[in-house]
């Protein structure tokens, strides 16, 4: 685990690896490419090969939510509160990295100041996190680009979030 600080699960909860690994779209996309930019077309066999490697990149014992996002986070007086809880069991570093962009489009500070500001994210492997990132915003692509909107949510999709990436 190369040092990370790790919370050890007492619940039993399906292993993060499964839900990276059902992630893996890089490759699905490049199949039918409409609608990628230049620069992820260009690059996608790095992503490709990237997000095989999640799986085991994530690997731990941590509880993790794997769905934080404003709308799954409800703050009171007495501390934070977290919903549509979707669980798994991974590094202590998952959580911070999935949530970290939804920080920002909150208006809260850059994704990598959000991650870097722990002591989880400070001593993650670069490589894993790469590997990891990689795979979730693979998923949020495809999602984007070749799911229809939920029923009733015309905007998640809209959003595309893949042309964010390249700032």
């Amino acid at each position: 685990m190369q040092g990370q600080q790790e919370t050890l699960s007492r619940v039993e909860a399906p292993e993060a690896a499964e839900r990276f690994q059902k992630w893996r779209r890089w490759q699905a996309l490049g199949e039918q490419p409409a609608g990628l930019d230049d620069w992820t077309a260009t690059h996608l066999d790095v992503l490709c090969r990237l997000e095989a490697e999640a799986p085991a990149a994530v690997a731990g014992r941590t509880l993790l939510h794997m769905d934080l996002r404003a709308d799954n986070i409800l703050l009171t007086s007495e501390g934070a509160r977290f919903f549509d809880w979707p669980w798994s069991v991974g590094a202590a570093w998952v959580d911070l990295l999935l949530v970290a962009p939804s920080v920002e489009m909150q208006g809260g500070p850059a994704a990598p100041e959000v991650f870097g500001a722990t002591a989880a994210g400070v001593k993650a492997p670069p490589e894993a996190v790469a590997a990891a990132l990689a795979s979730f915003t693979g998923m949020l692509t495809y999602s984007s680009l070749q799911q229809p909107p939920p029923p009733g949510l015309p905007t998640p999709r809209a959003s595309r979030p893949h042309r964010r990436l390249h700032r």
